[in-house]
């Protein structure tokens, strides 16, 4: 790698998020400094709303089988898109774009499958980010990293949680227990014990966050999202609803595990519902979702985790009054803090993160770790292009 300065010890990249919600693209622009171990500032934070035209495509390519035309298409829509947003992000921020060392993207996940299954004559896992890096570099005119999961697969590893790595950095303490709770389309966490070390991290996804509460709030009141929690807190918890829900094997998995949309979607609830014999109405159907997001969380810390543990809460789903209520009832012997006590804020953290892998890859540094995403051994993650 002969493009950068890796004598310099100040970084200024920018991170690009987009989630399982399909509503927003997050940008970030982070400052490294690199002595003895990585020092992470948050420069600016901007979120800007996809318009309803594309987070309906997206929600069809994912929905169902698409033709290949399609999803080309996509990949060098995206480019453009994300060209376009990164150019009024770099004006917003009022930064010289000479100054921006690289920009670090993690692409929108049309498909997620860590679990190899028989494809011709071989077992294959994959997960597929749509998103021409190639493209992007050129629109930009800067260096672009990603594709970060496939390195990981190739390992036999699942290519998720990503994360870890960063929360190991930023949060990891010599006096107490962490745990990093991230509420976005899905929920994960990463579990960091008194003084860890990479060893000892324990990462995985826990199952739904926002994304269907953010469906069916959408369907039933044409709304992006459950503001407040304040639908599923007029509705009555459907029990039975939810023991179905919660007796799908995902959650008795052992991590590492990962999941997506492909996994939790309106099909997921559909086939719920149709064991019932009578019909759940909408308030109640919003009410058990939001339990169900509370506890399944609980019981993937109460299983894999240590309860009576600091809990650093972010992403959208932190927002949700009713939904976090509800995570500090069932985790009652927990210490909830928000990630802002570190100086990032809550929508942030995974365009931050993101922004971090780059930096690890081109200053050829491992971003995953073994223990989270099951891969052989550590190794460093994503493609450069220019």
């Amino acid at each position: 790698m002969n493009f950068f300065n890796f004598q310099k010890n100040i970084f200024l990249g920018i991170g690009i998020m987009t989630g399982t919600s399909c509503d927003a693209i997050d940008i970030s622009l982070i400052e490294i400094h690199d002595i003895a171990e990585p020092v992470i500032n948050l420069i600016s934070f901007q979120s800007y709303k996809f318009s309803a035209l594309y987070s309906e495509k997206i929600n069809e390519i994912i929905a169902k089988e698409s033709k290949v035309k399609e999803i080309s298409q996509l990949n060098y829509y995206l480019s453009q898109v994300f060209a376009e947003y990164i150019e009024q992000f770099i004006k917003d921020t009022g930064i010289a774009k000479s100054k921006i060392d690289f920009i670090s993207v993690h692409g929108q996940t049309l498909w997620h499958n860590p679990k190899a299954e028989m494809f011709l004559d071989k077992y294959v896992s994959s997960s597929f980010q749509s998103l021409n890096l190639s493209a992007l570099a050129k629109l930009t005119g800067l260096p672009v990293v990603g594709d970060f999961r496939s390195g990981d697969i190739a390992l036999k590893g699942q290519g998720a949680p990503l994360v870890p790595i960063f929360d190991y950095y930023l949060f990891r303490n010599p006096d107490a227990p962490i745990i990093a709770l991230n509420l976005g389309g899905i929920a994960n966490l990463t579990y960091l014990p008194k003084n860890a070390d990479l060893s000892d991290v324990i990462a995985f996804d826990c199952g739904p966050a926002n994304t269907l509460i953010d469906f069916y709030a959408n369907k039933f009141f044409g709304q992006n999202f459950d503001t407040n929690g304040l639908n599923a807190r007029n509705g009555k918890l459907d029990n039975k609803l939810l023991q179905i829900l919660l007796s799908d094997e995902y959650f008795e998995l052992e991590p590492p595990k990962s999941t997506g949309r492909e996994k939790f979607n309106y099909q997921f609830i559909d086939n719920a519902l149709q064991k019932l014999n009578y019909k759940v109405n909408e308030l109640d159907l919003m009410r058990t979702l939001t339990e169900l997001t509370a506890k399944s969380i609980e019981i993937s810390i109460r299983k894999f985790a240590e309860p009576q543990s600091r809990v650093i809460v972010s992403g959208g789903g932190s927002k949700n009054l009713f939904l976090m209520e509800r995570l500090k009832h069932n985790l009652f012997d927990s210490e909830f803090v928000g990630i802002e006590k570190y100086g990032i804020t809550s929508q942030s953290k995974e365009s931050v993160a993101f922004a971090f892998l780059g930096w690890l890859f081109l200053n050829e540094k491992n971003g995953n770790i073994p223990n989270a995403t099951g891969a052989s051994h550590s190794t460093i993650l994503g493609v450069l292009a220019i």
